[in-house]
Protein backbone atom coordinates (compact mmCIF):
# COMPACT_ATOMS: atom_id res chain seq x y z
CA UNK A 1 0.00 0.00 0.00
CA UNK A 2 2.85 2.36 0.81
CA UNK A 3 4.43 1.73 -2.59
CA UNK A 4 1.11 2.52 -4.28
CA UNK A 5 0.96 5.84 -2.47
CA UNK A 6 4.58 6.62 -3.30
CA UNK A 7 4.16 5.66 -6.96
CA UNK A 8 0.88 7.57 -7.18
CA UNK A 9 2.64 10.67 -5.93
CA UNK A 10 5.37 10.31 -8.58
CA UNK A 11 3.12 10.31 -11.60
CA UNK A 12 3.51 13.28 -13.87
CA UNK A 13 0.96 16.04 -13.41
CA UNK A 14 -1.83 16.26 -15.93
CA UNK A 15 -1.22 19.84 -17.04
CA UNK A 16 -1.90 21.44 -20.41
CA UNK A 17 1.88 21.61 -20.94
CA UNK A 18 2.44 17.90 -20.27
CA UNK A 19 -0.58 17.03 -22.42
CA UNK A 20 0.74 19.13 -25.31
CA UNK A 21 4.13 17.46 -25.05
CA UNK A 22 2.46 14.04 -25.45
CA UNK A 23 0.21 15.40 -28.22
CA UNK A 24 3.09 16.76 -30.31
CA UNK A 25 5.25 13.65 -29.83
CA UNK A 26 2.45 11.24 -30.70
CA UNK A 27 1.28 13.32 -33.67
CA UNK A 28 4.80 13.46 -35.12
CA UNK A 29 5.27 9.70 -34.69
CA UNK A 30 1.87 8.98 -36.27
CA UNK A 31 2.52 11.24 -39.27
CA UNK A 32 5.99 9.81 -39.83
CA UNK A 33 4.79 6.22 -39.67
CA UNK A 34 1.79 6.72 -41.91
CA UNK A 35 3.63 8.92 -44.42
CA UNK A 36 6.01 6.01 -44.98
CA UNK A 37 3.06 3.64 -45.49
CA UNK A 38 1.39 5.98 -48.00
CA UNK A 39 4.66 6.45 -49.88
CA UNK A 40 4.97 2.67 -50.09
CA UNK A 41 1.47 2.44 -51.58
CA UNK A 42 2.19 5.23 -54.08
CA UNK A 43 5.32 3.46 -55.29
CA UNK A 44 3.44 0.23 -56.07
CA UNK A 45 2.93 -0.47 -59.80
CA UNK A 46 0.46 -3.35 -59.44
CA UNK A 47 -3.04 -1.89 -58.82
CA UNK A 48 -4.23 -4.97 -56.90
CA UNK A 49 -1.22 -4.91 -54.60
CA UNK A 50 -1.54 -1.14 -54.18
CA UNK A 51 -5.21 -1.51 -53.20
CA UNK A 52 -4.39 -4.21 -50.66
CA UNK A 53 -1.52 -2.19 -49.20
CA UNK A 54 -3.79 0.85 -49.04
CA UNK A 55 -6.47 -1.12 -47.18
CA UNK A 56 -3.88 -2.48 -44.75
CA UNK A 57 -2.45 1.02 -44.23
CA UNK A 58 -5.94 2.34 -43.47
CA UNK A 59 -6.52 -0.39 -40.89
CA UNK A 60 -3.13 0.24 -39.33
CA UNK A 61 -3.77 4.00 -39.26
CA UNK A 62 -7.11 3.52 -37.46
CA UNK A 63 -5.45 1.20 -34.95
CA UNK A 64 -2.72 3.77 -34.41
CA UNK A 65 -5.30 6.51 -33.82
CA UNK A 66 -7.01 4.36 -31.18
CA UNK A 67 -3.67 3.93 -29.39
CA UNK A 68 -2.88 7.64 -29.80
CA UNK A 69 -6.23 8.65 -28.29
CA UNK A 70 -5.68 6.31 -25.35
CA UNK A 71 -2.29 7.92 -24.67
CA UNK A 72 -3.79 11.40 -24.96
CA UNK A 73 -6.67 10.50 -22.62
CA UNK A 74 -4.18 9.24 -20.02
CA UNK A 75 -2.15 12.47 -20.28
CA UNK A 76 -5.14 14.83 -20.45
CA UNK A 77 -6.12 17.27 -17.73
CA UNK A 78 -9.49 16.59 -16.13
CA UNK A 79 -11.37 19.14 -18.25
CA UNK A 80 -10.63 17.40 -21.58
CA UNK A 81 -10.06 13.77 -20.50
CA UNK A 82 -13.75 12.67 -20.80
CA UNK A 83 -13.88 13.90 -24.40
CA UNK A 84 -10.69 12.05 -25.32
CA UNK A 85 -11.98 8.90 -23.60
CA UNK A 86 -15.24 9.20 -25.58
CA UNK A 87 -13.35 9.54 -28.87
CA UNK A 88 -11.10 6.62 -27.98
CA UNK A 89 -13.99 4.37 -26.99
CA UNK A 90 -15.98 5.09 -30.16
CA UNK A 91 -12.95 4.54 -32.40
CA UNK A 92 -12.22 1.30 -30.56
CA UNK A 93 -15.79 0.12 -31.22
CA UNK A 94 -15.42 0.98 -34.92
CA UNK A 95 -12.15 -0.93 -35.13
CA UNK A 96 -13.64 -3.96 -33.42
CA UNK A 97 -16.69 -4.03 -35.70
CA UNK A 98 -14.80 -3.34 -38.95
CA UNK A 99 -14.53 -7.02 -39.84
CA UNK A 100 -18.22 -7.61 -39.17
CA UNK A 101 -19.17 -4.86 -41.60
CA UNK A 102 -17.33 -6.27 -44.62
CA UNK A 103 -20.37 -8.33 -45.59
CA UNK A 104 -22.77 -5.47 -44.95
CA UNK A 105 -21.16 -2.14 -45.88
CA UNK A 106 -24.38 -0.18 -45.36
CA UNK A 107 -24.51 -1.35 -41.77
CA UNK A 108 -20.90 -0.26 -41.38
CA UNK A 109 -21.69 3.13 -42.86
CA UNK A 110 -24.65 3.57 -40.51
CA UNK A 111 -22.55 2.53 -37.54
CA UNK A 112 -19.81 4.98 -38.49
CA UNK A 113 -22.32 7.77 -38.93
CA UNK A 114 -23.87 7.10 -35.52
CA UNK A 115 -20.43 6.99 -33.93
CA UNK A 116 -19.50 10.28 -35.60
CA UNK A 117 -22.63 11.94 -34.29
CA UNK A 118 -21.91 10.66 -30.79
CA UNK A 119 -18.39 12.11 -30.81
CA UNK A 120 -18.71 15.34 -32.80
CA UNK A 121 -18.87 17.48 -29.67
CA UNK A 122 -15.86 15.69 -28.21
CA UNK A 123 -13.86 16.18 -31.42
CA UNK A 124 -14.76 19.90 -31.45
CA UNK A 125 -13.73 20.37 -27.80
CA UNK A 126 -10.50 18.39 -28.41
CA UNK A 127 -9.69 20.57 -31.43
CA UNK A 128 -10.40 23.77 -29.49
CA UNK A 129 -8.31 22.56 -26.54
CA UNK A 130 -5.32 21.81 -28.77
CA UNK A 131 -5.64 25.15 -30.58
CA UNK A 132 -5.90 27.06 -27.29
CA UNK A 133 -3.22 25.20 -25.34
CA UNK A 134 -0.76 23.59 -27.71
Amino acid sequence: MVSALVLGGCSSPKTPESFCKVYHAEKAAYLEKNAAALKDVEGENDQGTAALKSLLALGTALGDIVVLMDKLAKAAPDDIEPDLRNIHDQLQKQLESAGDNIGNPLQGLGSSLASGLMTIGSWQRFDAYVRDNC
